[in-house]
């Protein structure tokens, strides 16, 4: 019998500190933000300007990007590759395609993009449910990116019963997207936070770097804390960044984003591919990239792979930093890269 399940939804891992200001120190430059739903998720978009955003226009391209990667709904492509085992997509959907299927190669199966069928057996989208083995044992054998075939003209085909999710690797990419819109329409100085997934870009008006607040992996689980988001114990730690050169993006995975509890287990949506059950090792894992579709999927690849194996493919990526956290006998234990910008002694475990 199921003792109560929860699904927790813990959608801001990631805080932006700067937000807490709504205009900046130059006078003549205000901080426009507005915050709408998309992605299952909300989707915060932070622009230094000092002319009001279009929003409505950044609101439809959130939307209409966030479309292409949602295979649950009939208008989007996946979803017509997933019934009909071949589609022509969009040139954009082709080339993140592309991208989960070097992922999974480059993370030796870490990251699958043909996880679907797994994905349904633990129907964590209606709360949650542990599968039989059998089950399991049943689809495995769906699972694997190298079935999947790119063939010209954008035409792309799975074999009967496989289905492509990726999820692991789409909030990151419509948060490129979007940055490229705004890059388009003239911004220079903005954010975009998808539900954690968050991109920055160009310098605040004053001169000083972003500062970011990486949410505590335990503390955000905590459903009594759900209401104080703000208190200094709700953050693992906060990282300073400098996007005036180029773009950075901070991703953080977490076993608290999506997860049921049975029989006083925790079972969360990050799937290994191999066994088909949760990846049992990390509790988070934060990725600082200059481009947030790498990060998204980089964070999920080392989740699976664990702590010292995931710590040693993030430090073989260039221009790419982390932090892994594990959980043993519920004491939290950190990994960094080289490069990774606080040092051990200042993470508030």
């Amino acid at each position: 019998m199921h003792q109560r399940k929860h699904l927790h939804i813990v959608c801001l891992f990631i805080v932006l500190i700067l937000l807490q200001s709504e205009i900046a120190c130059n006078n003549s430059t205000a901080l426009y933000k507005e915050t709408f739903p998309a992605m299952s998720t909300y989707v915060t978009v932070g622009i230094y300007t000092d002319v009001l955003p279009d929003w409505q226009t950044i609101k439809q391209k959130a939307s209409t990007e966030a479309l292409l990667f949602d295979h649950r709904l009939p208008e989007s492509p996946l979803f017509s590759l997933n019934n009909e085992g071949s589609a022509t997509l969009p040139p954009q959907l082709t080339a993140i395609v592309q991208q989960a299927l070097d992922l999974a190669e480059n993370s030796g199966g870490a990251f699958d993009p043909t996880i679907l069928p797994l994905l349904n057996l633990w129907e964590f989208e209606t709360g949650g449910r542990v599968p039989i083995y059998k089950e399991i044992r049943k689809v495995l054998p769906l699972i694997n990116y190298k079935r999947v075939i790119i063939q010209k003209n954008n035409q792309i085909s799975i074999a009967p019963q496989m289905g492509l999710d990726l999820g692991g690797i789409a909030k990151g990419a419509v948060v490129d997207f979007m940055a490229h819109y705004l890059s388009g329409q003239g911004y220079t100085n903005y954010m975009i936070d998808a539900g954690g997934d968050l991109l920055l870009s160009g310098a605040k008006p004053d001169g000083n770097p972003w500062k970011i607040a990486v949410r505590h992996p335990r503390y955000a689980s905590q459903e009594e804390n759900d209401h104080d988001r703000r208190s200094s114990k709700a953050f693992l730690c906060i990282i300073e960044i400098d996007s005036s050169q180029t773009n950075k993006a901070i991703v953080t995975s977490g076993d608290y984003e999506r997860f049921f509890i049975q029989n006083g287990k925790r079972y969360h949506h990050i799937i290994d591919p191999h066994t088909g059950y949760p990846a049992a090792e990390l509790v988070s894992v934060t990725v600082i990239a200059d481009n947030c579709t790498i990060a998204d999927g980089l964070a999920t690849a080392a989740f699976v792979l664990g702590f010292k194996k995931g710590l040693s493919f993030l430090e073989q990526r260039q221009g790419v930093e982390a932090l892994l956290i594990r959980e043993t006998n519920h004491m939290l234990e950190a990994a960094q890269t080289s490069g990774f910008p606080l040092s051990p002694e200042d993470l508030m475990l």
